[in-house]
């Protein structure tokens, strides 16, 4: 869990080829249902793609919270060095 916190990029990619892997696999559901005339119900496929819109958004808020941390917490290293020089 190490790796991912540190690298949240990589996951961002790894999440993506997971969507982009269920809408694809939803649209060979959906031109399957209508070549047979038969509905397949696979609400797995949208349950998935939900869940990595709502990992994946996770993940870019986690990115941009911890960059600001970052600029926050140099610009108070910044300013107490200031004070004590």
């Amino acid at each position: 869990m190490k790796l991912l916190s540190r690298c949240p990029s990589l996951l961002q990619v790894a999440l993506s080829a997971v969507l982009l892997l269920s809408a694809v696999l939803e649209l060979f559901d959906t031109l399957l249902e209508d070549l047979v005339g038969v509905e397949i119900t696979t609400a797995h496929g949208l349950f998935l793609f939900a869940a990595g819109k709502m990992l994946k958004e996770w993940l870019e808020v986690r990115k941009e919270y911890s960059e600001a941390r970052e600029k926050l917490g140099g610009a108070r290293g910044r300013g107490a060095a200031s004070q004590a020089g």
